[in-house]
């Protein structure tokens, strides 16, 4: 038994090391910017250290320390390098964009997972993507990293989001079990705000965490609409754990207090998983938002199934946006629910596309079409002539 343990325990550090070489290989291989090939090579050279400490037992013990400092050196020059040029969000906030993170909750360690730019991150894991989930193929994770480089293309080219610092790290430290506490969002103020009182947009992010092209592409939204436009992080995106309805009202506070926002017009919109907990604020909470719209949404069955959202939604229309090829979420689920829904009196607009569960950066000028009109649309003439449809399967 003593003598199996210790077998394990001599695995450890060659396990480590293979993790490491092939990171080291996935920077400089398949991701595109510098900082990637940078961290590379500071991985390359930790590869080099780790070996050369398990090779420690031979040779002169002189030139062993002479080699593993300069190699230390090296590595830290490296990080240093990298943490130095980390984005960390301060040009964003005089363009009206700025990535905020509550003072008692600054992850200045944890940040570190944060060396390799967003996007490049984003380009491995749909490689990853397309091997590891089942209902995404090659195919469609080509097209989703191919659509994803062209946002982080020109948010590059945005001087507003030069310096927005990001935070999925948040979403790795919810997969390793860590849970951490929310307190951070983005927000985006357009320039009139600061004569007038503008609607608010409240975004909940769908799952694998608060990607920067979401707060890209609402930018478009609010400049083209008026619109302030807050996205709180929820870790990963799993909606269904305690805390995550308090997690979006806080982001609806912290605008009201913070930002030039019109208290009369406050809406929310949620992709994907974040259909969960606005399914449950549209249950629990109806009077915090004027209106609603999910986009390939993932709903709380639950929520759906209660009398209560459809006695809440009488007078008021919520907006569904799906995929009419979307394997993730079917659109005949989605059909069933919104028949219920309109046979107890609920009033909801679907709005169905030819598209899969990647509509929103497909079909993004679609999508914000039908969220403004939804948004901006007088509640007498939204409600005027409709009655109750039932949805059938096809």
């Amino acid at each position: 038994m003593k003598k199996t343990a210790l077998k394990v325990l001599s695995l450890i550090p060659s396990t480590f090391s293979l993790i490491v070489l092939l990171t080291a290989l996935a920077c400089l291989l398949l991701m595109i910017t510098w900082q990637a090939k940078l961290c590379g090579i500071v991985l390359l050279l930790l590869y080099y250290l780790l070996k050369r400490m398990a090779a420690a037992l031979s040779g002169s013990r002189v030139l062993r320390l002479r080699t593993a400092g300069i190699l230390i050196l090296l590595i830290l020059a490296g990080v240093g390098t990298l943490d130095a040029l980390r984005p960390r969000g301060r040009a964003g906030i005089s363009e009206g964009i700025a990535s905020n993170f509550s003072p008692s909750r600054r992850f200045p360690l944890i940040r570190l997972l944060m060396l390799v730019p967003e996007r490049d991150q984003v380009y491995l894991g749909t490689y990853l993507a397309g091997f590891l989930d089942r209902l995404m193929d090659y195919t469609q994770a080509k097209r989703l990293r191919e659509m994803s480089d062209e946002y982080y293309s020109r948010m590059a080219a945005d001087p507003a989001f030069r310096e927005l610092e990001p935070a999925l790290f948040l979403g790795y430290l919810d997969l390793l079990g860590a849970h951490p506490k929310q307190g951070h969002l983005y927000y985006y103020q357009p320039p009139q705000s600061k004569n007038k009182k503008l609607p608010l947009l409240v975004f909940a992010h769908g799952d694998a965490g608060n990607f920067m092209t979401y707060a890209w592409l609402f930018k478009q939204f609010a400049d083209t609409h008026g619109f302030i436009v807050v996205q709180p992080t929820f870790g990963f995106g799993i909606w269904g754990r305690p805390g995550a309805v308090e997690t979006v009202l806080d982001a609806k506070r912290y605008a009201l207090e913070q930002l030039n926002v019109d208290s009369e017009r406050i809406y929310l919109a949620a992709l994907s998983g974040g259909g969960v907990v606005a399914s449950k604020i549209a249950r629990e909470h109806p009077q915090e938002f004027h209106s609603i719209g999910l986009i390939s949404p993932l709903p709380d069955q639950m929520s759906w199934l209660s009398p209560d959202l459809a006695h809440h939604w009488q007078d008021r229309e919520m907006l569904v946006i799906h995929g009419s090829r979307d394997k993730r979420i079917p659109i005949t689920y989605i059909r069933n629910l919104l028949n219920g829904f309109e046979l107890e009196g609920g009033k909801v607009k679907l709005v169905s596309l030819e598209e899969d569960h990647l509509l929103l950066y497909t079909r993004w000028e679609r999508v914000m079409e039908e969220l403004a009109q939804s948004f901006t649309r007088p509640l007498s003439q939204s409600l005027r002539g409709r009655r109750p449809r039932r949805y059938r399967q096809h």
